[in-house]
């Protein structure tokens, strides 16, 4: 994977430069595998809540997102940009309000919550 500016890969080991060995990076982004199933076996429609999570709103320039990701793929880009003790967390356990990070379509959870630790040196 590429760590040029501006990839994912780059950010993320931005972020990791920002923490002490040991420090945690939680992530919350829109699950794809998710929004796909609720695209495919609820016959979701795609136009408009799935579609602003997996583009973004495009409501001002920022608001748009360039990539997608599944588990894998983010895990594999956190150990790229080394981090360690990729894992799960769970919104309820951490936030006392409500933000994306426990995004819901009918039955089913479509923000991917990952929180990931730096490397010891």
């Amino acid at each position: 994977m590429s760590a040029e500016k501006g990839s994912v890969i780059y950010v993320l080991k931005g972020i990791n430069t920002m923490l002490k060995p040991g420090g945690v990076v939680r992530i919350a982004v829109p699950d794809f595998k998710a929004l796909s199933l609720v695209y495919i076996e609820k016959n979701y429609p795609l136009y408009p809540r799935l579609l602003e999570r997996i583009c973004g709103g495009q409501t001002y320039p920022e608001d748009l997102h360039r990539c997608v990701f599944d588990r894998n793929l983010l895990a594999t880009c956190l150990h790229e940009a080394g981090f360690e003790e990729i894992k799960e967390w769970v919104p309820t356990d951490v936030l006392s309000g409500h933000d994306s990070s426990s995004d819901w379509i009918e039955d089913i959870s479509v923000s991917l919550n990952l929180v990931a630790t730096k490397k010891p040196t």
